[in-house]
């Protein structure tokens, strides 16, 4: 008779923490293959920065 191993919370959100991980870097290889995605992404990431680093500009949003 074996008895069945336990889990420790832990080891379970280190699991969960590793597939999260590969599961976004196969997403962002994904979309990587596409340049106008790549491009568009690109946009929206320097606009949500520029806001976010800007009083100014958030205030006058």
């Amino acid at each position: 008779m074996q008895i069945a191993s336990q889990e420790t919370p832990g080891d379970v959100k280190e699991k969960l923490a590793g597939r999260q991980r590969e599961a976004n870097e196969y997403n962002e290889n994904a979309v990587k293959k596409y340049s106008r995605i790549d491009c568009a992404v690109g946009v929206c990431k320097k606009l949500v920065s520029h806001f976010s680093h800007s009083w100014k500009a958030r205030d006058a949003l």
